[in-house]
């Protein structure tokens, strides 16, 4: 069983893959399955999902495309941004950095100057 995340454009931007055993058993008359992903940060906007089931990768039982959808909000990061093109990707990963505003050699260029 996977689940795609599909962006406004319905690329599949990621998939969420729960197990790699099967896990459905036959036998059963009715089945209920929950999944639960933690997506990294994603963009604001409306995302699509699809399901697959099957018993390996070139075997499939069932695939429903778009079968609901999720919106994601905007952040007060992102309300404090610029607005992004679509191109730029769909995740917006945490991440930090460091400055320093001292003036730095380059090897190329020779010394700072002074």
């Amino acid at each position: 069983m996977a689940l795609a995340i599909l962006d406004a454009a319905g690329n599949a931007i990621m998939q969420a893959v729960p197990s790699l055993e099967g896990f459905i058993v036959d036998s059963a008359p009715a089945h209920a399955v929950r999944i639960t992903v933690d997506t990294p940060p994603l963009m604001a906007g409306r995302y699509s999902l699809a399901v697959w089931v099957g018993a390996d990768r070139m075997q499939t039982f069932d695939y429903v495309g778009n079968c609901t959808s999720v919106e994601v909000p905007a952040t007060a990061t992102e309300v404090d941004i610029r607005p992004r093109a679509r191109d730029h990707g769909c995740i917006l990963p945490p991440s930090r950095y460091e400055y320093s505003n001292s003036r730095v050699a380059d090897a190329n260029l020779g010394s700072a100057p002074g």
